[in-house]
């Protein structure tokens, strides 16, 4: 399509701005944004065939990123992998010394990667070669997030970290009351984050303050999503929270019944999520009322996605839904040969995602 028929000059000048510009790009960072809304905006075709499929070298939880040239994930070894896009050639890879369970992300022609050997690094996004790391005093299974000058990481040691985008030098932290495993979100002047004590806590992005926080009453390990004025949030009790991003006041709540392990997909219509029970909900932002409901014969672990008008989801018997977001219709699903916990990536209408099966799926 039209993309074929740019000049080279501007697809160029294009890719350069999304590698330098932080991760603002839908591609480059996870769940799409610094809100984490799980909103991507071009969506995928229908469901043709495998483009391709690449073998890693272990268990495929990380969600890909990519910054239009090459697809960027890790592993559960640790390793760290850059794959041409249309080939899944390797460009490089990288090996880090534990587990990676979160996605990379691309900013200042570098790629952000986090392991459950406490460091992240910041690796030559055309090399792979480390420019930099960082160590915190615990595993780290979350995700970076980049808002220009500044890189926000989470650790299990209960720290949220601020720290010099291009240098690692650390800006600020914030301690909290146990371990920390989500993604921060970034919105209104704040930093949004959940933890394993059942809180969620806004902050001054620039200095840490504390602005509020609110009590759960159960360990959170999803990802908060900030849309509008809202934060959006669920816990392992099968709660499922709207708060105020201003106040941190409760808007409404919503029961699930499971356990909520993944982040919300948040737009001005709906709020999806799935449970471990193996229900996909899709609620009113507004109401926290059910619009429809879609299940499953498994739990669901990952996050969706959403592209266009279709939600996309993996669940623990390895198949991958694509759902019509407005009525909850299945439109396709595939089926990779173990469980999904690996949100997908939508990018110029190819799905990609990993799988336990060890493979990352390009589907189209």
């Amino acid at each position: 399509m039209t993309n074929k028929l740019m000049p080279l000059a501007l697809v160029v000048v294009m890719l350069f701005l999304a590698a330098c510009s932080g991760s603002r790009n839908s591609s480059t960072t996870f769940r799409g944004d610094l809100a984490n809304t799980g909103v991507y905006p071009t969506a995928a075709r229908n469901l043709v065939e495998v483009k391709w499929e690449f073998e890693a070298d272990d268990w495929v939880k990380s969600s890909p990123v990519s910054d239009g040239e090459f697809l960027y994930f890790g592993s559960a070894s640790g390793r760290v992998y850059s794959l041409e896009i249309n080939s899944a050639i390797i460009a490089w890879q990288f090996q880090t010394g534990g587990e990676i369970r979160s996605s990379p992300a691309i900013a200042h022609n570098m790629l952000y990667v986090s392991s459950a050997d406490k460091r992240l690094y910041a690796l030559d996004l055309l090399t792979g070669s480390k420019v930099w790391s960082f160590s915190s005093d615990g595993r780290i299974f979350s995700s970076p997030k980049i808002d220009g000058n500044t890189l926000y990481l989470t650790s299990l040691d209960g720290h949220l970290y601020a720290l010099d985008s291009k240098t690692g030098a650390e800006k600020w932290r914030f301690k909290t009351e146990n371990g920390i495993s989500s993604t921060p979100a970034i919105a209104k002047g704040n930093v949004y984050i959940s933890g394993w004590d059942g809180n969620v806590y806004a902050l001054d992005r620039k200095s840490g303050k504390k602005r509020w926080f609110f009590e759960t009453g159960s360990m959170i390990t999803a990802s908060p999503a900030v849309h509008k004025n809202r934060v959006f949030v669920g816990n392992l009790g099968g709660k499922f929270f709207s708060l105020d991003a201003k106040s941190g006041d409760k808007i409404w709540e919503f029961e699930a019944g499971d356990q909520l392990m993944a982040s919300a997909a948040v737009t001005k219509e709906n709020v999806f999520f799935g449970c471990k029970v193996g229900n996909l909900y899709a609620l009113d932002p507004q109401t926290g009322m059910v619009k429809w409901e879609y299940r499953t014969e498994e739990p669901i672990d990952a996050s969706p996605t959403l592209a266009g008008q279709v939600l996309y989801f993996g669940a623990a018997d390895g198949t991958l839904y694509a759902i019509e977001a407005g009525s909850g219709e299945e439109q396709w699903q595939f089926r990779a040969e173990s469980r999904i916990d690996s949100a997908p990536l939508i990018h110029e209408g190819v799905v990609y995602f990993g799988s336990q099966d060890g493979y990352i799926y390009a589907l189209q």
